[in-house]
C-alpha cells in the first residue's frame, strides 16, 4: 500500500472504501464482540455483515 492509498483509505476517498473513522468504529465493536463472547468466527460473521 502507497502513501497515496493510505491517504485516500483515510479520507475515505479510496474506490469503494468506507470512511476511515467507521472502519475503526467496525474494528472496535468485533474486538468487544470477541472479548466478550469469546467467539472469534461470531465476530468476523459480525464484522463482515456490518462493513
Amino acid at each position: 500500500m502507497t502513501e497515496t492509498h493510505l491517504l485516500e483509505a483515510k479520507k475515505g476517498t479510496a474506490t469503494g472504501a468506507i470512511p476511515f473513522s467507521m472502519f475503526c468504529e467496525k474494528l472496535n465493536l468485533f474486538r468487544n464482540v470477541a472479548v466478550d463472547t469469546g467467539s472469534f468466527s461470531l465476530a468476523v460473521n459480525l464484522f463482515n455483515q456490518t462493513l
